[in-house]
């Protein structure tokens, strides 16, 4: 019997897994995986090049336009990790079929600590008090 190609994931994202390998541990069980954390989220040329024939990526703020597109044929999937598309051509990749995925509540845990930094900012007057 023929060995089923896996499909190809390529991670742009720079804070996927940043903290914990089970995320990329656990994609690697399903997918061959191609770690790439982009730098440059707007030069869509490194970033065609970077996904090249992936099936699929897990995108940060990277931007995936009609350049990226035409120049990934075999791109199927764009999962962002993080919130807001407005990075991604939706409506191009509608008309392509590609499945665009986000991870709602993704950044809450951070907009809850970064609330309270500012709240102890305000109450212990740090601001006034820099050196």
């Amino acid at each position: 019997m023929g060995e089923t190609r896996k499909y190809k994931v390529t991670i742009l994202s720079r804070s996927f897994s940043a903290c914990s390998n089970e995320p990329l541990e656990l994609l690697n069980r399903y997918f061959e995986v191609n770690l790439q954390r982009n730098d440059l989220p707007e030069d869509t040329r490194r970033i065609a090049r970077l996904i090249g024939d992936s099936d699929g990526i897990i995108t940060g703020s990277d931007v995936v336009d009609r350049y990226v597109m035409d120049h990934c044929p075999n791109l199927k999937m764009i999962s962002k990790h993080g919130v807001g598309l407005d990075s991604i051509d939706l409506e191009l990749a509608k008309e392509r079929g590609i499945k665009v995925t986000t991870t709602p509540n993704a950044n809450n845990e951070s907009v809850a600590d970064l609330t309270l930094l500012l709240m102890l900012n305000i109450l212990r007057q740090l601001r006034r008090n820099e050196i």
